[in-house]
């Protein structure tokens, strides 16, 4: 399942014996095909993780080039039992759910979104995105847009009496199966 979610954002020539990755039609051709692509797949992280540290060093160096900028942001931001408990530094790399392969570790670096369906808005705490309806979100706003429609939501309903009308439909049906009963 992983590889082929993979091979969603390669070309189908990177590994074109993915559908002979069953069990009965697995062979020594598929084994190789298939080890050369994940060799290939792990040169293609290993180097995009370098450019992301090559990145943050380099916004780290220019905003903290001198001693006055390092000190200045440091006490503004700097806390490190907020930044451990968000980072999940004591778990581990990678772990195995229903199937899928689930990044324990920095969660909140995690951009990798799999919707179920196409209104799907599940991620991980903390992530800086939202996937919903085909399209990202910022975190924030996503969060923020959400509450107001329940707010809203819940103001209709205590403006038209719907929760008294739902409990009191609720009360009369179970009063009503009660006097039916043998």
């Amino acid at each position: 399942e992983e590889i082929g979610y993979e091979m969603k954002l390669w070309d189908r020539d990177a590994l074109p014996l993915i559908d002979r990755l069953e069990v009965g039609k697995f062979d020594s051709i598929v084994y190789k095909d298939t080890k050369e692509f994940l060799h290939l797949l792990q040169k293609f992280y290993v180097k995009r993780e370098g450019e992301a540290k090559m990145e943050r060093q380099r916004l780290e160096v220019e905003r903290t080039d001198t001693n006055e900028k390092a000190l200045q942001f440091q006490m503004i931001y700097a806390n490190e039992q907020v930044k451990a408990w968000v980072e999940n530094a004591m778990e581990t790399g990678i772990a195995e759910w229903h199937g899928r392969l689930i990044q324990k570790l920095y969660p909140i670096y995690f951009t990798d979104h799999r919707p179920r369906n196409y209104f799907d808005f599940q991620a991980a705490f903390y992530v800086p995105t939202k996937h919903f309806m085909g399209r990202y979100y910022d975190t924030f706003y996503f969060n923020v847009t959400v509450i107001w429609i329940i707010t809203a939501i819940l103001y209709m309903a205590l403006y038209f009496d719907l929760l008294k009308k739902l409990v009191q439909r609720l009360s009369n049906r179970i009063k009503y199966r009660k006097k039916n009963l043998p």
